[in-house]
């Protein structure tokens, strides 16, 4: 399916950077995400019209942002906007995220 793979994740305005691995199994996408200084977690979320709807779900911290994107026409970049549900003092609370696809190794 087209979004199961590795994503490189770039959160702004933050600049903080991480993985998403995802796995897509027709409009429903599960994964697991790592982003810099430790944070760890699940996803979940659906894609549809080439609209994606991500979940983060941090391990420590619970439910903790969800992410908004349009899959480019390519298929390899997606880009839109998170909302963060953890209020902390003086971290941005919404901004703009893109992830694009690595490429696997049997692609090449």
């Amino acid at each position: 399916e087209s979004l199961t793979g590795t994503w490189d994740v770039s959160y702004l305005p933050s600049g903080d950077k991480g993985v998403f691995a995802l796995r897509q199994s027709g409009t429903l996408l599960v994964g697991e995400y790592t982003l810099e200084g430790g944070w760890k977690g699940s996803l979940q979320g659906t894609f549809v019209g080439g609209k994606v709807l991500v979940h983060r779900i941090d391990s420590k911290l619970g439910r903790s942002s969800d992410l908004e994107g349009t899959l480019a026409p390519d298929g390899r970049t997606i880009r839109g906007t998170w909302q963060n549900f953890i209020l902390s003092g003086g971290e941005p609370t919404s901004g703009q995220w893109v992830a694009r696809k690595r490429q696997e190794e049997s692609e090449n």
